[in-house]
């Protein structure tokens, strides 16, 4: 199982993400985000799910969440699908 989007394959059962072929290196929560933002594509998702669902509820802060998004992804990237993109960004409340 699989998600593609862009030029990358985010190989669910390897815990891998691919670009042209090759593996491109994630550390594992970095892994985990993304997948959880693939999974969650067609809603908003919150700080506080991406704090439960990767960092199981434990308190991190802002800066630590928002590393883990731009540093694989600084510009975000599109999905694959025309029309959708996923850009990080952080709102507060």
């Amino acid at each position: 199982m699989g998600f593609m989007f862009s030029e990358y394959f985010l190989d669910v059962d390897r815990r891998e993400l691919r670009s042209g072929g090759a593996a491109v290196p994630l550390a594992p929560q970095v892994f985990d985000l993304l997948l959880y933002l693939l999974r969650n594509r067609d809603r908003v998702v919150t700080k506080d799910d991406l704090l439960e669902a990767v960092w199981g509820g434990r308190i991190v802060s802002e800066s630590a969440l928002t590393t883990r998004i731009n540093w694989h992804f600084p510009d975000g990237f599109t999905t694959g699908t025309p029309g959708q993109y996923v850009e990080p960004r952080m709102n507060s409340r």
